[in-house]
């Protein structure tokens, strides 16, 4: 069902709920969302992201400086790992 949900996705509505794409991409696009609104956000990934590649979008953020906060939920026990199909 996974499969079939992400054919009814477009690329439009996805970039309105997600930041996608390089880590300055991403990093752009959060700062557009939150310009003028905050100055912290949070970084969730549904998936495994390397933290080289966290660590490449939180640069990115901190210029011009937003205070990026990287939180594991599934370590935290929010996000059950049968979600992620482990």
């Amino acid at each position: 069902k996974w499969e079939e949900m992400s054919k009814l996705i477009d690329d439009d509505v996805l970039h309105t709920i997600a930041a996608c794409g390089t880590p300055k991409q991403i990093a752009k696009h959060i700062r557009e969302r939150v310009d003028g609104i905050s100055d912290t956000v949070c970084l969730y990934q549904p998936g495994p992201i390397s933290v080289e590649t966290l660590a490449a979008i939180v640069d990115e953020l901190a210029h011009p400086p937003v205070r990026a906060e990287v939180v594991d939920l599934q370590q935290k026990g929010v996000l059950s790992s049968s979600w992620l199909g482990d």
